[in-house]
């Protein structure tokens, strides 16, 4: 039974550590190349079905596109992430991570992309449910409205 325990343990420590260094690399992503590449880089094996890190997969190529030669390399990446984070969101509706990584995504793209149909709808959603997530997660929502422009003060408040 300890070692149950003991194993239990390990892997959800494990998942939680992988959660954290992953959100850390998804800020970093968008100050560089490098940190975008080496955020890209570190996802594109995965192939577990954790929703959460799937919507961070899908927007590291969203944030690769920002730095790729050539149109078509950039709006192919950049779709393949949306449509992603798309079908995620449809499969966990209540899934308030992804619906943040999809709004900084939508925040952050440039206009001539029209990638920002679900910024309203996914900001309500975040702030509706933000009550019922963990620590870690409440951390991460405040610390990214506090930088938004998509959230108005009043709303700031209700996530602080």
């Amino acid at each position: 039974m300890k070692v149950l325990l003991v194993c239990f343990f390990f892997i959800f420590s494990q998942s939680g550590t992988e959660l954290t260094t992953i959100r850390e690399n998804f800020k970093k992503s968008a100050a560089s190349k490098t940190a975008a590449d080496e955020f890209y880089a570190s996802l594109q094996d995965y192939n577990k079905s954790n929703a959460t890190i799937q919507g961070y997969q899908a927007s590291s190529k969203m944030v690769k596109a920002r730095y790729e030669q050539g149109k078509e390399k950039k709006k192919k990446l950049f779709t393949e992430g949306a449509k992603t984070l798309a079908t995620l969101i449809d499969s966990n509706p209540s899934n308030v991570e992804i619906r943040l990584i999809r709004l900084a995504m939508q925040e952050h793209s440039p206009k001539v992309l029209k990638y920002k149909s679900e910024i309203a709808n996914d900001k309500s959603e975040i702030i509706a449910l933000y009550s019922k997530q963990s620590s870690g997660l409440k951390s991460l929502i405040k610390d990214y409205a506090n930088q938004s422009k998509v959230f108005s003060e009043v709303e700031k408040k209700k996530l602080n």
